[in-house]
């Protein structure tokens, strides 16, 4: 089941363009953001990132599609929660 927590993340490690940036500025280790992004994957099916070893995080075909539908997903709740807050 594909969790809120998976899509922040993969939306962080997207825009900064690195599992280890993301991880330092999200405060979680480098192997909690992997572990997630791999189970995102696994939930949908594809792999959303090229993984080069000393390379950035590039984005697959199916991860620029995922980052447009996952991040409008995020501003969708957000807005929700600000609306429920009054």
């Amino acid at each position: 089941m594909v969790t809120f927590r998976q899509m922040s993340i993969f939306v962080a490690v997207a825009r900064q363009g690195s599992f280890r940036a993301s991880a330092e500025k999200l405060g979680l280790s480098q192997v909690v953001v992997s572990t997630h992004i791999r189970e995102l994957e696994r939930d949908l099916g594809t792999s959303l990132f090229e993984r080069r070893s000393g390379h950035p995080a590039a984005l697959t075909e199916a991860g620029h599609h995922a980052l447009n539908r996952i991040s409008a997903i995020l501003a969708e709740v957000a807005d929700l929660r600000q609306e429920l807050a009054g």
